[in-house]
């Protein structure tokens, strides 16, 4: 007889929305906790966002930042890992008319 195991290969869902400059990020997890929401701006480098409560443990978080976007279009990717290592991915357009 062996104790049950839990198997999470689900990546978490996202729901991110841009209003100009501010991303706001929610990631959603049926099994294990969210640990890391991050986000890049033109595949540029990966920026950790901080949890809005504080700290990553929950089933659901949430997070936001400003972003600097460069003028003309961007591509922002934002993507969150759960305590699994599954990782989910979402995209969004933005559009600055910054000089």
């Amino acid at each position: 007889v062996s104790v049950p195991v839990l198997l999470d290969q689900t990546a978490p869902r996202i729901e991110a929305s841009l209003s100009g400059s501010q991303l706001r990020v929610t990631a959603i997890d049926a099994a294990s906790p969210i640990r890391r929401i991050e986000v890049s701006v033109n595949a540029g480098p990966w920026q950790i966002l901080d949890a809005a409560d504080g700290i990553f443990d929950s089933l659901t978080e949430s997070a936001s930042a400003t972003l600097t976007l460069p003028a003309g279009e961007s591509v922002i990717t934002v993507r969150a890992s759960d305590a699994a290592l599954n990782t989910g991915l979402q995209g969004l357009l933005a559009s600055s008319s910054r000089p």
